[in-house]
């Protein structure tokens, strides 16, 4: 089913690329394909606890595919591939974008309902650098400079996979140590090497902090960079004068 796709990706008597549907199956096979199929052969069966992970996964992983066909609309539209950016217009392309990223971190809070708070909350840390990343975006609008965007995405969705990681991985040791008291055993030695005396009020005031510190860090870098970009920009007009 992969290969077939792959190849009805852009050939075929119907590109789907040219059409407008390669976000959807971004979401697909970058989402629920492999976050379900690698759980299906790990655990023999599957929970409707995948389909957060699974459409987190798709939606940053799209966000590249997004800021690409954002890149490249003039061309697209001259050539007849009609992406979902060419269709909707640059403005609406750009809102994709940002919301893409925001829904991925808004599907991680859906694992707090499974108890696996670090996991739900973890990724929202990757907002502050996916909403600097689209304000530049917005702001070079066209060109070249774009191809700088879409370096900071693929960071920004190595941030996100790590963070997301850490969390499951959190959820995981938890599970352990319930079920193995050898696990158990091993994983409160390992914690008292380090000697972690957090109580529970402080890691939830931690937790809890991690989205506003995200949305501030973004606002103060955001402005740092357009200070110096604008900056950058007075120095490159004066040796062209000169």
């Amino acid at each position: 089913l992969c290969v077939v796709f792959a190849f009805l990706y852009t050939a075929g008597p119907f590109p789907l690329a040219y059409h407008g549907w390669g976000d959807l199956l971004v979401l697909l096979f970058f989402g629920l394909v492999p976050v379900g199929g690698t759980y299906y052969v790990m655990a023999h069966g599957l929970t409707r606890w995948i389909l957060p992970v699974a459409g987190a996964c798709g939606l940053v992983v799209d966000t590249l595919l997004l800021v690409n066909n954002y890149r490249d609309r003039a061309e697209d539209a001259r050539n007849g591939k009609r992406t979902l950016v060419v269709r909707l217009s640059a403005a609406a392309g750009s809102r994709l974008y940002l919301w893409a990223g925001i829904g991925a971190c808004l599907l991680c809070l859906a694992l707090a309902l499974r108890g696996a708070w670090f996991a739900a909350l973890l990724p929202t840390a990757y907002l502050a650098a996916h909403v600097t990343t689209w304000r530049r975006m917005v702001r070079i609008g066209s060109g070249r400079a774009l191809n700088g965007i879409l370096a900071a995405t693929s960071r920004n969705m190595l941030l996100f996979g790590a963070l997301l990681a850490l969390g499951l991985l959190a959820l995981a040791v938890r599970e352990l140590s319930g079920a193995d008291a050898a696990f158990d055993a091993w994983t409160q030695k390992l914690l008292g090497v380090f000697q972690w005396r957090l109580n529970e009020q402080t890691l939830w005031n931690v937790l809890l902090s991690l989205p506003v510190g995200a949305y501030l860090f973004g606002l103060i870098a955001g402005t740092g960079r357009e200070k110096i970009e604008a900056v950058r920009a007075r120095g490159e007009r004066v040796n062209a004068a000169l």
